[in-house]
């Protein structure tokens, strides 16, 4: 009787770390989703917001220093990456 009881209570273990494992991996999982779900979001904003911007002189000079910053900051996150690559290719 007491084995039975034992067998049970190491089934109950195994069963408990297996949902906690899976649990978290859902987690993990969910996470990933509510970011491309909120990313996708955004573009369709994005597309509204330059929609509504685009039909006044004032939303086209907006959209116009928006666009010179986004660029900026891509010329300088290409500067950056190009600067790791060299750093990391010398190391090898």
């Amino acid at each position: 009787m007491l084995d039975k009881r034992n067998d049970a209570l190491r089934q109950l273990a195994v069963d408990l770390a297996y949902l906690r494992k899976t649990k978290e991996e859902l987690i993990r999982e969910n996470e990933i989703m509510k970011t491309k779900l909120s990313r996708m979001q955004n573009v369709d904003e994005i597309h509204i917001e330059i929609d509504t911007l685009s039909t006044t002189p004032h939303g086209v000079q907006t959209l116009k220093n928006r666009y010179a910053k986004m660029m900026d900051r891509f010329a300088k996150e290409k500067e950056r990456n190009e600067q790791y690559e060299n750093e990391f290719f010398k190391k090898l």
